[in-house]
Formats: structure tokens, C-alpha cells, sequence
């Protein structure tokens, strides 16, 4: 429902997962958590010698209009053979708003310091800051953190997190973990989660008590950047998915695909993410074929398609830029993603 002003609060509902979109002027995202934003609002600055040097650039806070609301706008776009103009008539919010949202799921989060931030987003979303349901169960460094859960959710369920800089394995089991390369971890950061005890109803003068016990559902952000290209194999990724089942107990996966990021520095290493997300996603495509019918292990497996939320803002402000840009409603998947990058 994107129609409410208000979250709901309601703490249990007949729902796995329902969301709400909000004008952020009415409820603000207030990123409670991420305490390392660098892009602050005024004077841009670069560190020179440890010392802030402004650039003489201003930093508005404002989303660019292609990124805002907009009402009856009429764009024209070429198709991807130039040949013929093509136009689009849109309405409505791009990226100005926030989202609440309500669950019973447990969910746990996985990856790097780009997914901490996710999580930490996420955390507020399902009513971590208002719950006040939030905790640290350790850090990856001092100030850092390492492992997260807010329980419960806004609809009783759980959100985690988990630092980790490579996809879950078998061979790095007892090897450093986060920040360390590698992706090692151990039993005593699934025991810190499972074992988490946290009250059920937070407003409940009862204070009955339950533990995570096991997740419902792993998302895991492929650790690119931290993991070679080589590194990311099919095989690799099919014993991240088994191991949420078989140490966190999940019988649903979601693998977010690799974006076009800094990491991506050549040609090589842009066909080697393309190869990568094929991989993403014909496992997702093929894995009820070789699921267990017993109902144990990891029965759906599901892609959230980084990789394009990435190309569509790079592609939105290309065209607020003023370049041509071809329409990706009619475009290829490859011409799209070529483009946008």
C-alpha cells in the first residue's frame, strides 16, 4: 500500500512481508545507523595533507529532477538502432520517498561493508529505531560493525546481519573473518545469531522471550571487489546457497547480482561480471529442477537484479544530462547494460 502516511505499527499480522511507501517530509528515512556517511550536505571537500580542501562545489541534498517526482512528463528516447524516436508519458515518484516495512519473516543479510550499509537501512525500514529492537552482537573492528539483529521486526520477524567479505564455504571455516580476505567465519558468529534471544511483542508487559533459532531467508550480496571474478564460480555460489540451509537453516536464498561499480576496470572484468550474473541467474532459473523433495535444504532461490537498479540511475541521469539514450523498454538486456555503463 503506497498510499499511507504513517508506517504501520502493528507488531503480528496474517502477512510474510508487506511494505509502504511514504513522502519522506512525513517520515524521513533517518539513517539511525550508518554512522560513516560521507557525502554531507554544503561545501564539498577533498583531504589534502589530512586537511579538508573545498572544491567549490555545493552539495544541494536534492535528488536531480529525472530522479524526483514528476507529473505528465513526456521524455522521447531513439531506439537502440537510432532509427526512430520512441516516447514515454510518466507520472509519479522515482526515488523521492521512503519505505516501511512489515514482517514475520527472519531474514539475515550477508556481505561486505556496501551490504552493512544496506542492512543498516534495512534494520530502520522494519522498525529497528522505532522498536528500539536493535543490537550489536559484535564488532568486526572497533567501531565497526560485525553482526547485527533487530528482533523483533515491525510484524514480529527478525532482520540480520552479517560482515563477511567472500560467499560462504566450507574452506574457510576457522579463517579470519571480516575484514580479513576471504570470507572466513566460524560457529561462535552462527551461534552469536542463532542464539539471540530478544523479547516478542516489545510493547507486551508479558516479556516472553524467544531465539532466532534459524532464518527464513539469506541474501547474500556477491562480494566482488573483495572476490576475484575467478573466484565467483558457479560451483562457489551453488555452496553459499546449500550452506544457508545446512548453518542457518534457510530454505530461501536471494543472490543480488554485481553492478557496474569501481571495481569493473576493464573489459575483461566487465564480461567476467556479465559471466557472472548469467551464472546468478541460471542457477536461480534451474534450481527446482535439483531441489529436494523432502522439503529439506534450500527450496527457492531468487535474484535481485542489482546490476540493473544500478544501469536505470546511471540511465535516468544520463538523461537529465541531455545524452541520447535509447529507451530500455525496447532495448536489449546487453545494449541496455552497455549503455548504461
Amino acid at each position: 500500500n503506497n498510499n499511507k502516511n504513517d508506517p504501520s505499527d502493528s507488531i503480528f499480522n496474517t502477512t510474510r512481508i508487506t511494505f509502504e511507501l511514504h513522502d519522506p517530509k512525513i517520515v524521513p528515512l533517518t539513517n539511525s545507523y550508518n554512522l560513516y556517511v560521507t557525502c554531507k550536505v554544503g561545501d564539498v571537500t577533498v583531504r589534502k595533507r589530512r586537511k579538508p580542501v573545498p572544491t567549490g562545489e555545493i552539495r544541494s541534498g536534492e535528488l536531480p529532477p529525472s530522479l524526483k517526482r514528476v507529473e505528465n512528463v513526456t521524455i522521447t528516447f531513439n531506439t537502440a538502432s537510432n532509427e526512430i524516436n520512441y516516447n514515454l508519458q510518466r507520472s509519479g515518484r522515482i526515488l523521492d520517498f521512503t519505505t516501511t516495512i512489515s514482517t514475520d519473516l527472519k531474514i539475515l543479510l550477508i556481505g561486505d561493508s556496501v551490504m552493512a550499509q544496506l542492512a543498516e537501512s534495512f534494520d530502520e525500514m522494519t522498525g529497528g529505531v522505532k522498536l528500539q529492537s536493535r543490537q550489536i552482537l559484535w564488532e568486526a573492528w572497533t567501531g565497526h560493525e560485525g553482526g547485527t539483529v533487530v528482533g523483533p521486526t515491525r510484524g514480529g520477524g527478525v532482520s540480520a546481519f552479517w560482515r563477511m567479505t567472500g560467499l560462504l564455504s566450507q574452506s574457510m571455516k576457522g579463517k579470519p573473518p571480516a575484514n580479513a580476505h576471504g570470507g572466513g567465519w566460524s560457529y561462535f558468529e552462527i551461534g552469536s545469531l542463532l542464539d539471540h534471544r530478544y523479547r516478542v511483542d516489545i510493547r507486551s508487559e508479558m516479556n516472553a522471550m524467544t531465539t532466532v533459532g534459524a532464518f527464513d531467508a539469506v541474501v547474500f550480496r556477491v562480494m566482488h571487489g573483495w572476490m576475484e571474478i575467478e573466484e565467483i564460480t558457479r560451483d562457489r555460489l551453488v555452496e553459499a546457497i546449500d550452506l544457508s540451509y545446512e548453518l542457518l537453516g534457510a530454505k530461501t536464498v536471494i543472490l543480488m547480482n554485481v553492478p557496474f561499480t569501481n571495481n569493473v576496470k576493464t573489459m575483461d572484468d566487465y564480461w567476467g561480471v556479465q559471466d557472472i550474473n548469467d551464472n546468478i541467474r541460471h542457477i536461480a532459473d534451474t534450481w527446482h529442477e535439483n531441489r529436494n523433495d523432502d522439503g529439506k535444504g534450500v527450496q527457492h532461490v531468487l535474484v535481485q537484479d542489482y546490476d540493473a537498479f544500478y544501469n536505470h540511475v546511471i540511465w535516468a541521469n544520463a538523461l537529465h544530462l541531455g545524452y541520447n539514450v535509447s529507451n530500455p523498454l525496447v532495448a536489449s538486456r546487453k545494449t541496455f547494460e552497455v549503455e548504461g555503463e
